[in-house]
């Protein structure tokens, strides 16, 4: 589980996901380790435990789950993207309350001027609770699940920005778009499969310091997690690993 955050910006929802999250599931284990950076982007990539170079993997880690520092999950999420048995699956999630895009959920489809797209842009309701497959789909980094050999197949930085010459849609020619739609693409372009769920129960809360707010009790928990005391101690990001 990779949990990038700085500046005790973890919400307390998502610290108290965390204390009533298993250390052990299905014969899955969770263990952590901290990653301290300001970069987010690179925080994502230094998460992955990847290397350009050597491109060595720990073998004891299979899969990576990122959960951003303000969203709220269970272990039911977690067993719904991970039955799903695909290389890549996007957990969906609401966007956050002042976005201009309630009701609908933070993923879709690309819309028209991104290569190889055609038709209107797609956005998914909350209530359309049911699993999206195909190429032309993006998701956000908030509950994502990627396999190791995903990482082995497609070129360091994982995760980057992607400029998009787009000379019909945008007067200036192009558009930049955020790392996680640049993950898509670069998925897209490896043919690797894109998986969206929608069936989750995921919350998107609104960003505020938290750590402090969370119960003495919820803190003990927590802290059989090593990210976890890391995320206590050190207010730059947390690494976990499952």
């Amino acid at each position: 589980m990779c949990i990038p955050f700085r500046n005790n910006e973890i919400t307390p929802e998502t610290i108290q996901s965390l204390a009533k999250f298993p250390p052990e599931w299905n014969g899955i284990k969770f263990v952590g380790e901290k990653c301290e950076g300001s970069n987010l982007i690179k925080q994502r990539n230094d998460l992955l435990w990847g290397n350009s170079d050597l491109r060595e993997f720990d073998d004891s880690i299979d899969m990576y789950l990122f959960i951003d520092s303000d969203v709220a999950f269970s272990i039911d999420d977690f067993e719904k993207i991970y039955s799903l048995n695909k290389p890549v699956v996007f957990g969906l999630y609401p966007y956050a309350e002042g976005r201009g895009y309630d009701g609908y959920m933070v993923g879709g489809r690309y819309f028209y001027g991104f290569p190889g797209c055609t038709g209107e842009d797609l956005r998914i309701a909350q209530d359309d609770k049911r699993v999206y497959e195909g190429p032309n789909l993006w998701g956000g980094f908030g509950f994502c699940l990627i396999r190791k050999e995903v990482l082995q197949k497609i070129a360091y930085p994982w995760i980057e920005p992607r400029v998009i010459k787009t000379p019909d849609l945008y007067p200036r020619g192009a558009e930049t778009v955020f790392d996680d739609v640049g993950f898509c693409l670069k998925l897209r372009d490896a043919g690797i499969p894109i998986v969206l769920d929608n069936r989750l129960n995921l919350q998107h809360v609104n960003r505020r310091p938290g750590i402090s707010a969370i119960s003495t009790e919820d803190k003990m928990k927590i802290e059989a997690y090593d990210c976890m005391k890391a995320a206590i101690d050190v207010t730059e990001s947390a690494k976990l690993f499952v």
